[in-house]
């Protein structure tokens, strides 16, 4: 069983919505830094004028400085854990904090949405307030994607939804 796929109780789902992506932005973001270092060895190699030697020597610590960044940063979010139960969403840090918390009984509305241009499905969920409709900035969006579609609509209470699901 993998370590990181969502986990379906009659009460509740764990989810970790960007792991995947993450694994393969980590995977590229490698690939591309290698082949700058990699590049940059032949081009001092094959090259050895003062100049280009100074331009390497300057950009090599600074790419490695930011492939380290950009690594560290999509490490932290692909292990972002979400879960939703019948009494509202826990958002964990990928430290196992939890950073948001929000109780069913707390939410306004839940706007079921779909991108055009990806297809991504998400839950826009709006917090006590005024009235919202679906173009309005909402409180916290749930993405969907890497669960279970109609085991998550199950634990959204019926009466906070203003649109249909997705399926319906």
């Amino acid at each position: 069983m993998k370590r990181f796929q969502a986990k379906y109780t009659e009460n509740s789902i764990t989810y970790w919505p960007t792991y995947e992506v993450g694994k393969i932005g980590i995977i590229f973001f490698v690939i591309l830094g290698s082949l700058f270092v990699a590049l940059a060895l032949w081009v001092l190699l094959d090259n050895s004028s003062k100049k280009t030697f100074l331009q390497f020597l300057i950009a090599l610590p600074l790419a490695v400085v930011a492939l380290y960044v950009v690594i560290s940063f999509m490490f932290r979010i692909m292990h972002a854990k979400i879960v939703v139960s019948t009494e509202g969403i826990l958002y964990f840090k990928y430290d196992g904090l939890i950073e948001k918390q929000i109780s069913w009984e707390n939410v306004s509305a839940v706007y079921f949405s779909k991108d055009i241009w990806h297809g991504t499905k998400s839950c826009r969920i709006f917090l006590d307030g005024e009235k919202h409709n679906e173009k309005d900035i909402c409180d916290f969006v749930l993405p969907v994607y890497a669960v279970d579609e109609k085991k998550l609509l199950q634990l959204i209470p019926a009466h906070l939804w203003k649109n249909k699901p997705w399926y319906s």
